[in-house]
């Protein structure tokens, strides 16, 4: 299923952005996330942030769209644990919203001898605040709102992206 997910999700990439693989990316040929967000106390934010794990698969795949593994090929698996999602409340996200992050362990698999990765990773909204929409002013958004929660996956993703490279 996560695979015919992946393939769908990454031939709707590749459809919309002409990107070309290199012989030596790493194909991927599973992405899981799983996360425990109990933790969100917020309930306007618990239910943007609700649908972390799939919205944060769903990135990773259109990102790495190039690389996903073609059917029968072994390629990396990315399996990521998110253990925190720290929100700023309402009036601290006037005040300070820098301290909301998204923290997680990723273990990046590669088939073979290659090279394996496990690392901890911390996302700010400081670091996602250069993939907010053009005009949207960080200082302006709550930690619930739909832009505030693109830009953190979509920081969070572009990291691991990088480290696949």
């Amino acid at each position: 299923m996560m695979k015919s997910f992946l393939r769908t999700t990454a031939l709707a990439a590749v459809l919309s952005l002409p990107l070309a693989a290199t012989a030596d990316e790493t194909t991927v040929s599973d992405i899981s996330v799983e996360a425990d967000l109990s933790s969100i106390q917020n309930a306007t934010a618990a239910g943007v942030w609700a649908n972390l794990p799939a919205d944060l698969e769903s990135t990773l795949a259109v990102q790495l769209a190039d690389q996903i593994a073609a059917d029968g090929e072994d390629g990396a698996q990315i399996m990521i644990d998110i253990t925190s999602v720290e929100l700023a409340s309402s009036f601290e996200s006037v005040a300070d919203l820098a301290d909301s992050r998204i923290s997680g362990d990723v273990v990046i698999e590669r088939p073979g001898d290659e090279y394996d990765q496990a690392y901890s990773l911390t996302v700010s909204a400081e670091q996602a605040a250069v993939l907010l929409p053009a005009g949207a002013d960080i200082m302006l958004l709550a930690p619930g709102s739909m832009e505030f929660y693109n830009a953190m996956v979509g920081a969070f993703a572009n990291n691991i992206v990088e480290k696949m490279q």
